[in-house]
């Protein structure tokens, strides 16, 4: 490093920042801050490199201790001199200046980087591999969070999305109180035409028809259960159970506690309202009123509201039962019944709680972006997307926003994004046509393809049927870092294969795929997961024949309009370019004859 001197007037506030001419790429420098001619501080190793932000949710999120081959990777920290912070969880209203970190900067070691994204360490890893050039890595994500909430007020409100939702969150950040006044009378409403439970009032104790309930035990997500209903439900379920409370801890002061509940409750206790929380991450404590309790039976009733992902109760030690100071007055753990009232796909969502992150709105562009202020970045990896699925077209027009927003933020309006298309998950399926994941693949796809700025890493053959959060980061990490290469160090590397144009010749379908691309099915003589479909959205499945970069569709009809590939949730495909990508999913027209 060269020798620099600057003088800086620091404010009354204490902030201040100094920005350094352009240094060469190094290691163990150093900086000496000097307060009236004498050194005040030292800041020794220090590193001159690229600093990436890494976000999104919670793919994004895993920990390298829960990713694959955990013991091995973290011994690989202090091999490479790359740098780790992770911006800690942090919702909030109002655009923040001051970063809370959960890891602060340091070097990556075994004791460190076990705590720390194993997609971003993976990536990084590839990069500095690639160039020999020292690396800081930011991360900020939040499991289970939608894109609307990593976007700031000012350009969802430009995006024209969302307006009253907006003002409901302005009005919150005003008047906390009226906005959840508000919010629970709008929940009431949406209950009472779109839960039957409401309007049957199951809530009460004597309610006849609760004795033809189903068993359940918890504290349990229900999705893990071996109730097969449950699996994959999204919907509102409601709970109940009886238990006994002595004369004597009826005058005692109560307080119930249930854990934490995805995502939404409402406790009912002898058919007396006791309290209603709209947020997942809180756990549940509720003061009951006097009088609330009896001598004897008492019925326990609560209503649980889950969207998307996993629902019901996390288990928590001491966070599941009635209690007094100093005692359990009774534990609620054990066999309870439940009903299903609607599944989400039958009814309207209930209102949006847009000051709640995962699910809010701007939140944590607040509490975990604008922090960052407009610190040099050379680019953004961003995995997320899963929670947004069902919501395409708003994605198609969001991802773009959020990418403007934080160019703008950073100061860079060519800041290179690396976006992580979403590898496959859910059920094998031999149905073909719609498919809610393969809409939202085809919004990243769209975000990069309009971007010269932006690349797309294909992790289509990287997902489980079983689990949304696949262990093995290395593969994803290095398609990151390729995307990346390209985009910010001008490397000439390959991409996924994907198709110039869909032709007909006579009865079969011609996708051609760029000259230079090699292709090839993997395990067979055809490419598998091709479906042809007609205007009215007719599909079947179809395999073709590979030939350097061509594949021949055969036997389509002259009906067929357009044809896609791995558009399926969890799509089984064989179809790689040479170098060893995956040919990336598509939909496209037939050019007509």
């Amino acid at each position: 490093m060269s020798t620099f001197n600057e003088t800086i007037v620091v404010p009354p506030s204490g902030d201040w920042q100094l920005q350094l001419p352009v240094q060469l790429a190094g290691t163990r420098e150093k900086i000496e801050l000097l307060q009236d001619g004498q050194i005040k501080s030292t800041l020794n190793d220090v590193l001159f490199g690229d600093v990436w932000l890494c976000s999104g949710q919670s793919n994004m999120g895993l920990k390298v201790r829960k990713a694959a081959n955990p013991e091995r990777t973290a011994k690989q920290g202090e091999e490479y001199p790359i740098r780790i912070m992770e911006v800690a969880r942090n919702s909030t209203v109002h655009a923040e200046k001051t970063l809370k970190q959960a890891i602060p900067w340091s070097q990556a070691s075994i004791k460190s980087l076990p705590n720390f994204s194993s997609v971003c360490w993976e990536f990084a890893k590839t990069i500095y591999q690639a160039t020999e050039r020292p690396l800081g890595l930011v991360h900020s994500s939040w499991g289970g969070t939608t894109i609307e909430d990593w976007i700031s007020h000012t350009y969802l409100a430009a995006a024209g999305e969302d307006d009253e939702v907006l003002d409901t969150l302005s009005l919150y950040a005003a008047e906390p109180e009226t906005a959840i006044a508000n919010l629970v009378q709008a929940t009431e409403k949406w209950a009472d035409e779109n839960d039957k439970g409401i309007r049957a009032e199951w809530y009460q104790p004597d309610h006849k028809e609760s004795r033809s309930w189903s068993a359940i035990s918890l504290p349990a997500v229900w999705e893990r259960t071996t109730i097969k209903e449950l699996a994959n439900f999204n919907g509102v379920i409601w709970f109940r159970r009886t238990f006994t409370i002595s004369a004597k801890d009826t005058e005692k002061p109560a307080v119930l506690r249930l854990g934490r509940i995805n995502e939404r409750d409402t406790v009912w206790i002898n058919g007396q309202l006791i309290g209603q929380t709209f947020e997942p991450n809180l756990q549940r404590e509720y003061l009951l009123p006097s009088g609330s309790l009896q001598a004897g039976e008492n019925t326990i009733v609560i209503r649980v509201i889950d969207e998307r992902g996993s629902g019901g109760f996390s288990d928590y030690p001491n966070r599941f039962g009635i209690f007094a100071p100093g005692q359990e007055l009774t534990s609620l753990r054990g066999q309870w019944h439940y009903k299903i009232s609607a599944s989400a796909k039958s009814i309207a969502p209930p209102p949006i709680v847009p000051w709640m992150a995962p699910r809010g709105y701007t939140t944590l562009y607040n509490g975990m972006i604008s922090p960052l202020g407009n610190i040099t970045l050379k680019g953004v990896v961003w995995y997320q997307g899963e929670s947004n699925t069902g919501y395409a077209q708003r994605y198609e027009k969001l991802l773009p926003t959020l990418i403007q927003n934080w160019r703008a933020q950073f100061q860079d309006n060519e800041l290179p994004f690396v976006i992580a298309q979403l590898p496959g998950f859910g059920n094998y399926s031999d149905r073909a046509g719609f498919s809610r994941w393969a809409e939202l693949r085809e919004a990243q796809y769209k975000a990069a393809e309009q971007d010269p700025h932006v690349g797309l890493a294909v992790l289509i053959d990287r997902g489980m049927n079983d689990d949304p959060h696949p262990s093995h980061k290395q593969e994803p990490g290095k398609r990151m870092a390729i995307e990346a290469l390209k985009l910010a160090y001008d490397k000439s590397l390959p991409s996924s294969p994907y198709p110039v144009s869909v032709d007909r010749k006579g009865e079969s379908l011609i996708v051609k795929y760029p000259s230079e691309v090699k292709l090839k099915a993997m395990g067979a003589d055809v490419a598998i997961g091709f479906q042809i479909c007609t205007v009215n959205e007719a599909c079947e499945f179809r395999s073709g024949r590979v030939k350097d970069n061509v594949v021949q569709i055969p036997s389509a009809a002259k009906n067929i309009t357009h044809i896609k590939y791995a558009w399926q949730d969890m799509p089984i495909v064989n179809l790689y370019g040479i170098e060893g990508l995956p040919a990336a999913p598509f939909n496209l027209r037939v050019n007509k004859q």
